[in-house]
């Protein structure tokens, strides 16, 4: 007697279903815009130290400038979505991040433009982390690897293609402009998602409050940088730099000093 073996169908990925969420498409080109901005400054460090008659190294601020609050800012943004919705904070920041990208085209020293930077990184830390909460918020768990690897794709491809557009720019067609039209495409996907924002209204938590601890990471940051920045007396900066990393420690001990405590914390960490 012969044994028929069934045939066992195979699983298709469940759809990514865009009812009540914003476009995975818009996160991904936010994402996108705010990794190029970041990666695009490298290859044009030394036709910038040309053109303001420094050296490379002391370009190399504009590097600092735009990543020290892009990473400290981060830990600001995570309560001020929650009381106002991720999706409008999102877009505010990115329209301060447009229009201050655009406003570099046309810096007359290497200060201001470390200045400006400054700002863009403060706008561009919103982006990503609060699009990762958003996600985990609105996608159901059997679709979220997927939307995960989809955006991590977008912002990956932001790292590559800011890079080669700022050698491209850097070398043919002038560094000031590739700031010109990042600073216009950022404005339009902000437009983007602010459409989305008011497309998906997001659920407010306004029990979610800002403490004095969470503003001392971004005010930290914001004190070192005017001491690295060199513009002050190098008595002055030393001192800003001091008081900027006392902050840090204070925050660290009052805020986040508690997550040590747990179990596996400092494993994960």
């Amino acid at each position: 007697m012969q044994t028929v073996t069934p045939a066992v169908a195979s699983v298709p990925e469940p759809p990514l279903s865009p009812a009540g969420r914003a476009s995975l498409l818009v996160l991904g080109m936010a994402a996108f815009m705010v990794q190029a901005d970041a990666r695009v400054i490298d290859p044009l460090l030394h036709v910038v130290s040309t053109d303001f008659h420094t050296t490379p190294p002391s370009a190399a601020i504009l590097i600092s400038s735009y990543a020290l609050p892009y990473g400290l800012f981060q830990l600001f943004y995570g309560p001020l979505g929650d009381r106002i919705g991720k999706l409008r904070v999102m877009a505010a920041c990115l329209t301060v991040f447009a229009f201050g990208t655009f406003a570099c085209a046309f810096v007359p020293n290497l200060a201001v433009f470390a200045v400006l930077r400054f700002l863009t990184g403060v706008a561009a830390a919103a982006v990503i982390p609060m699009s990762l909460g958003y996600m985990g918020d609105k996608f159901p768990y059997e679709n979220r690897q997927i939307a995960l690897a989809r955006f991590m794709s977008a912002l990956m491809m932001g790292q590559i293609i800011g890079s080669t557009l700022g050698g491209i720019f850097g070398q043919y067609l002038g560094w000031r402009n590739i700031f010109i039209v990042f600073g216009i495409v950022a404005f339009g996907v902000a437009m983007m998602l602010a459409r989305e924002g008011r497309r998906f209204p997001e659920q407010q938590k306004t029990d979610r409050r800002i403490g004095w601890s969470m503003v001392a990471v971004p005010c930290g940051g914001s004190l070192i940088f005017v001491g690295l920045l060199g513009v002050l007396s190098t008595g002055i900066s030393i001192a800003l730099e001091a008081i900027g990393a006392c902050l840090l420690i204070y925050a660290l001990v009052t805020q986040y000093g508690g997550i040590l405590k747990r179990p596996n914390a400092p494993l994960v960490l």
